[in-house]
């Protein structure tokens, strides 16, 4: 199986304390997130691209999928009706983690493409005061990938499979009738198991890796030709940053 390039935490972007290096010895200038407990205080917690984490839970999720399919082809076939019968517990797992599988999968692109494009746009804004904040929510998640391959000079177009997945997605989030009984010749497939159970779903997560390596090289690439010099905290040291360097009092 194809490994993705990038896991956990590993990738330095602007959100990351690569930008701004080092002010001080024995200093690390870390991005913060807060939150408040009315009971037990406040927290802070450092902010990182979520998109890592959760293609790393997807690899998780479809090499678990792919296991239970294979305990499925090895069911002894009834040689009355030439089928396998699927226990129920082996069918349950198969139906979760598959589910998991697909729905992790639109998850982890719509952070990618949210997480990435922000930090893209956040230097293009620190070098050139003129560009304004442009808000990616407002585009669906097939535009903001068509925008992230633009503007990271890749010449790759969206693959076809990725698309279906995405489609299949809809399919498991929105039961309907015909989606979780359809014995038709032309629409079996519509129920989610059923089209696990053909296959077509082994080889899918190589697919995508080999789509997202070139996207967090070219991200990586980017980052590392972009450190913007500017002020910190009203020195001149090193790395202007774009966002929170440190904890700040909260009044929520």
């Amino acid at each position: 199986m194809n490994k993705l390039l990038v896991k956990g935490n590993t990738l330095k972007d602007v959100s990351d304390p690569k930008l701004a290096k080092s002010h001080k010895q024995g200093v690390t200038i870390n991005y913060v997130q807060p939150a408040k407990d009315n009971v037990w205080g406040k927290y802070y917690f450092n902010q990182y691209h979520r998109n890592y984490s959760l293609f790393a839970k997807l690899e998780h999720y479809y090499k678990k999928t792919t296991s239970l399919l294979n305990e499925c082809r090895k069911l002894q076939i009834n040689d009355k009706t030439n089928d396998r019968f699927i226990p129920d517990e082996l069918r349950n797992q198969l139906e979760f983690y598959s589910m998991f599988y697909i729905v992790f999968t639109k998850l982890a692109f719509e952070y990618l493409t949210i997480e990435l494009l922000n930090a893209l746009n956040n230097t293009e804004r620190l070098k050139q005061k003129s560009i304004p904040k442009v808000s990616w929510e407002n585009l669906d998640l097939i535009e903001r990938l068509k925008i992230l391959l633009h503007n990271l000079k890749l010449d790759e177009n969206i693959p076809e499979f990725l698309i279906d997945i995405f489609k299949r997605r809809d399919i498991v989030e929105h039961p309907s009738e015909t989606r979780l009984w359809n014995c038709d010749e032309n629409g079996w497939k519509n129920v989610h198991l059923s089209w696990v159970l053909s296959g077509e779903i082994v080889g899918s997560f190589d697919k995508i890796v080999k789509f997202v390596n070139p996207i967090y090289k070219s991200f990586e690439k980017y980052i590392n030709n972009n450190q913007i010099p500017g002020t910190l905290t009203g020195l001149k040291r090193g790395l202007r940053s774009n966002g929170p360097i440190k904890k700040w009092k909260m009044s929520i």
